[in-house]
């Protein structure tokens, strides 16, 4: 039993990674995995990867309702780490949906959770909140925190922070950056199958050969 735990544990993970690629497909499982009764450690997470998953799909309501889900068992059961992703991701989807303060009360929760595994998506997503509200230029991990990506293999989160750094720099006119920070995006995306983030950074890429204001208003980002 441990075991299948283990394995589920380590598929859910990856199927978390997987919403840039199929995220029909993600949701699809995580859809099994809640049918059959999980552990709760292996609910709450399976929770979080379906709220990627519709978040990714536009299902921003059903997300909410997904991550919020995933919160509670984790706060009911002392699952710090998934309850601080599940957070960070729900302050995504809230801003999506326009309700700014509850989409920040969410995130200061995320981080007051004090999980170190969840310090680097923690931390990115303060920094895409920072650059929507056009305080910070430049959307970064601190040294510590993005070794702590690394250290998980979390490719999809790194992936994004230099998408959104191409988007950044762009607007700070400084296009040899943005084009070095999507490149650095797409080679990542393709050698880990991230097909979806991918596309947005070769995306992006197609406009270096224009001005600055060109860039600005094609490029893309994401989270």
């Amino acid at each position: 039993m441990a075991e299948l735990e283990t394995t589920q544990r380590s598929e859910l993970v990856r199927l978390g990674a997987d919403r840039h690629r199929d995220p029909a497909a993600v949701l699809d499982r995580t859809e099994v995995v809640l049918a059959h009764g999980a552990a709760p450690d292996l609910r709450a997470l399976a929770l979080w990867v379906r709220g990627l998953a519709l978040h990714e799909l536009s299902e921003h309501d059903a997300a909410v309702d997904s991550f919020r889900s995933a919160i509670s068992i984790s706060d009911s059961h002392g699952l710090t780490d998934v309850g601080a992703r599940a957070r960070a991701h729900l302050a995504v989807s809230l801003l999506q949906l326009g309700h700014s303060e509850a989409a920040h009360r969410a995130l200061d929760e995320a981080g007051a959770a004090g999980s170190s595994e969840a310090a680097g998506l923690v931390d990115f997503v303060a920094a895409l909140f920072a650059q929507r509200r056009g305080v910070a230029t430049t959307p970064s991990c601190s040294s510590t925190a993005h070794r702590e990506l690394i250290e998980r293999d979390d490719h999809a989160t790194i992936g994004l922070v230099h998408l959104n750094r191409s988007v950044s720099y762009a607007y700070a006119d400084d296009l040899d950056r943005a084009r070095d920070e999507a490149d650095a995006a797409e080679r990542l995306a393709t050698e880990h199958g991230l097909t979806m983030l991918a596309a947005m950074a070769a995306h992006n890429l197609g406009f270096a050969k224009v001005d600055a204001a060109g860039w600005r208003t094609g490029c893309v980002g994401s989270r």
